[in-house]
């Protein structure tokens, strides 16, 4: 509080977290939050860090002795606990609608998404919650979509992101710039990719379909409309050997428009490579397992 009052720019923002997810909260969402609110900061940890660094860099130091503290402390977690106790209750009481929208950039989005807060289009429902899916491009996918796969981020852009660069409809930035915590990326984003069709499925009670459409529709746009030479699209073709992935595997790689042939400005390093071999390897093994069954069959016929 003394920090804010005499300094004009120096804000805290305090987030609250249970015991059970702070190591959690430390390693995954303190840069997130962070960087959401405007740039880079410094995640400063617990109390005590924080007052280090107040001693260090300003002079301050605290006079709230440790028992009075630890009351605090106790309090703080009683109330986060009833917080989270009336969220569980709250949700479990709302019966939500879930909508997925693809291709939410288009221009016919701009009309629709207002008339879906209309009243009464969907009586006796709460909430609802709208998901929109068209922000990143050129994102490469590399392996078995369907099994082991890798995705790429080297030449990937995004859109209309939330932070401290903004620009007119149509600028993008590149997301390896824009990421900080690459180790959501290696571990919870896979994750979540693997689990995407069985995550709408589930919400929907339907089989997925439309993100499917989208990317054939994507495809056949491209291919008869003349897309600009930096777009980047995945096709899951025949290897000749490109990229180092063995002949005749039929594998997910970058292409690019115009005569549709595999690009060449597309950086293999050594981190991908074992990646690739990884998901050769299993092509191969499912190749191998499918030759095997085919063989059993014309043996038995």
């Amino acid at each position: 509080d003394v920090l804010q009052r005499n300094l004009p720019d120096f804000h805290i923002h305090e987030i609250c977290v249970h015991p059970n997810d702070w190591e959690v909260k430390n390693e995954k969402n303190g840069w997130e939050e962070l960087i959401d609110r405007g740039a880079k900061g410094l995640l400063l940890g617990g109390f005590g860090d924080f007052l280090e660094h107040a001693q260090g860099y300003y002079g301050i130091t605290s006079d709230i002795n440790s028992d009075l503290m630890l009351k605090m402390s106790v309090e703080n977690r009683q109330t986060k606990e009833l917080c989270i106790e009336e969220e569980i209750h709250r949700n479990m009481s709302l019966r939500s609608l879930h909508i997925w929208i693809s291709s939410a950039l288009n221009p016919i989005c701009y009309s629709l998404i207002p008339q879906l807060f209309s009243t009464g289009l969907f009586p006796g429902l709460a909430t609802f919650s709208l998901h929109l899916m068209d922000t990143s491009l050129n994102v490469i996918i590399w392996g078995n979509i369907s099994g082991s796969f890798h995705i790429d981020l080297q030449r990937a852009k995004v859109f209309r992101c939330d932070g401290t660069i903004w620009g007119p409809d149509g600028f993008s930035q590149q997301v390896m710039e824009m990421i900080y915590y690459w180790k959501w990326l290696q571990t919870d984003l896979m994750s979540l990719v693997h689990k995407h069709h069985t995550t709408i499925s589930s919400k929907t009670n339907k089989a997925t379909a439309i993100s499917t459409t989208n990317r054939i529709m994507t495809i056949l746009k491209a291919w008869n409309n003349d897309a600009s030479p930096e777009d980047v699209f995945s096709l899951g073709v025949i290897s000749t050997g490109q990229f180092g992935i063995p002949a005749g595997l039929v594998f997910s790689v970058s292409f690019r428009d115009g005569c549709w042939s595999a690009r060449s400005d597309v950086t293999v390093t050594d981190e991908l490579r074992p990646k690739l071999n990884a998901c050769a390897d299993e092509l191969k093994m499912v190749n191998d397992i499918a030759a095997r069954i085919l063989k059993m069959h014309d043996g038995l016929q």
